[in-house]
């Protein structure tokens, strides 16, 4: 006549749904108290039966000017997981996806950026999906040359004062023209 003392505990990433003890073919049911089976005497074949479900684990996502599609909020532990990404506004470019899981960046293994999807085989904790893309720069607008001139002779005048000779024939007025030409043929080829 033995005593029996055993502390059930599930394994990472699932739950204890229930604990059954039989002795001798009859269930024992004073046996089991949280998670712990004890029988002061043993007098004749114990079987155990330890049923456990898989915890949820929570899918997160944080994502600017892109779509994160997928099934469910969260996924069993042990389970497949699948998601896509992708940029919801033609105005925006540069895909950039993150992925964590427990915190981890799993990133390189389960994401797959030419087809924008993610693929993890077996969720072992909280799935975070960071996915951002960045508007299309905009091109400057077109400002003729005259525009430059006043704005350089301007801000001339602000930063040396109002006597500054900025004539066309002066150091100073050609320097503001060479630099108003460079300008205006810059903006030139970035507009087109």
């Amino acid at each position: 006549n033995e005593e029996l003392d055993v502390n059930v505990i599930a394994m990472n990433g699932y739950e204890i749904s229930s604990i059954k003890v039989t002795m001798n073919g009859e269930e024992v049911i004073d046996a089991v108290s949280d998670n712990r089976i004890y029988i002061e005497h043993v007098i004749g074949e114990v079987e155990i039966v330890v049923l456990t479900n898989p915890i949820p684990q929570p899918v997160e996502t944080d994502s600017r000017n892109a779509a994160v599609n997928y099934e469910s909020s969260s996924i069993n532990y042990g389970e497949r997981f699948e998601a896509s990404v992708s940029i919801n506004n033609e105005e925006f470019q540069n895909l950039t996806v993150k992925v964590y899981m427990d915190d981890i960046d799993v990133t390189n293994k389960v994401y797959d950026a030419r087809t924008g999807k993610i693929l993890i085989e077996k969720v072992t904790g909280k799935v975070v999906i960071e996915a951002k893309a960045n508007p299309i720069p905009q091109k400057p607008e077109e400002q003729p040359k005259e525009e430059i001139v006043a704005g350089l002779e301007q801000e001339l005048r602000r930063i040396y004062g109002d006597d500054i000779n900025i004539e066309q024939n002066s150091s100073d007025g050609q320097l503001i023209n060479v630099y108003a030409q460079q300008k205006a043929e810059t903006l030139d080829l970035i507009t087109q």
